[in-house]
């Protein structure tokens, strides 16, 4: 429940403060294990395996990858909490 301000109203919880959801800490465990791939086997060539299949994005343009924190068709919280 958000906290009260100095006039009696509830104000909105702090998102961030929210635990992840289901959906976030699967692709924060494909970045996990695609790292611990990368540490544990020295004798494999990295790219021999796919970044975008363990939790990154291409960034062609910057010539980056970048973490997924959701996948495109996933709400952030459950629709009652985003109320």
């Amino acid at each position: 429940m958000g906290k009260k301000n100095g006039k009696g109203h509830s104000s909105s919880p702090n998102l961030a403060s929210l635990p992840p959801t289901r959906e976030a800490f699967i692709e924060n465990v494909k970045r996990a294990h695609f790292q611990t791939v990368l540490w544990r086997t020295n004798n494999i060539d990295p790219r021999q395996l796919k970044p975008e299949e363990f939790g990154w994005k291409m960034d062609t343009d910057n010539k980056s990858l970048s973490p997924i924190g959701l996948p495109d068709d996933t709400k952030p919280a459950p629709d009652y909490i985003l109320k």
